[in-house]
């Protein structure tokens, strides 16, 4: 933000967050499972899971912390000539942990053509230390998220414009969409977010979780943006841990361990 602030085609994480793509649920009689990502679920005629690889339709099934949910419905309510932008577009999934900051923010400059709040159920999860996954990434496809079917989440479409290489601009949208999780699954919008607010990208706060962990899915207009992350030199890329590592015991081969 401080080094290009002029560059109005740089999209930025709307909060602190692990970055994934979105992951595609597949009929139970498809042939196509080449390059599959993620587990089958358990059961005959179970749907398959993997990452999407192909643009955005209207009937792309998208698993949504376990729940299935189109484009169409994802995009449920928004006026039908922006929902028809967004097929053959792209996505990325933007996961935050329990601990980290619980705000979202424009990841684009733009104008808000529309902010909204679907009404969903929040789930306690009493056992949540052993359901994160060992390399602690909660959004991947392995993720299992049966116990959050209902949930709240938010829409906010806004439209963009930036200048392009030929020197004409170009106008598209992102839809950012803030899903609830665990005992936070209630999602806050701001009051001053509605249609024709001018948002600033990672500045203008669009909203609020209340503490857990959360969901946040970015959709792009046909055109507008790839799959890639893209990260600048000198930004975070990972975090060293604070605790020093637990001694290893070695046992010599054919030595059985002590139980004490």
């Amino acid at each position: 933000l401080d080094q290009f602030p002029e560059r109005d085609y740089i999209v930025v994480a709307p909060t602190d967050c692990i970055m994934n793509p979105l992951v595609q649920v597949l009929a139970t009689d498809s042939t196509d499972s080449g390059d599959l990502e993620g587990t089958e679920e358990s059961g005959e005629g179970a749907a398959q899971r993997r990452v999407l690889k192909t643009p955005l339709h209207y009937d792309t099934v998208l698993d949504v912390k376990g729940a299935p949910l189109s484009l169409a419905q994802l995009l449920d309510g928004v006026p039908q000539q922006v929902r028809d932008r967004f097929v053959g577009g792209t996505g990325q999934a933007c996961v935050l942990m329990p601990n980290t900051y619980h705000h979202f923010h424009a990841p684009v400059n733009g104008t808000v053509v529309h902010a909204v709040v679907i009404p969903g159920n929040t789930y306690g999860y009493p056992d949540f230390p052993n359901w994160v996954p060992p390399d602690g990434n909660v959004g991947g496809p392995r993720t299992d998220f049966s116990r959050f079917q209902n949930f709240q989440r938010g829409v906010v479409v806004i439209e963009v414009t930036y200048a392009g290489l030929g020197g004409g601009d170009i106008t598209g949208y992102v839809a950012s969409i803030p899903v609830g999780l665990d005992t936070i699954g209630s999602v806050t919008l701001n009051a001053d977010i509605v249609p024709g607010k001018v948002v600033k990208r990672g500045y203008t706060e669009l909203g609020n979780f209340y503490y857990g962990g959360s969901l946040n899915i970015l959709l792009y207009s046909k055109g507008l943006a790839g799959n890639a992350v893209q990260t600048r030199m000198g930004n975070q890329i990972n975090l060293f841990s604070l605790s020093p590592p637990a001694p290893e015991t070695i046992v010599p081969i054919g030595q059985r361990p002590s139980m004490n």
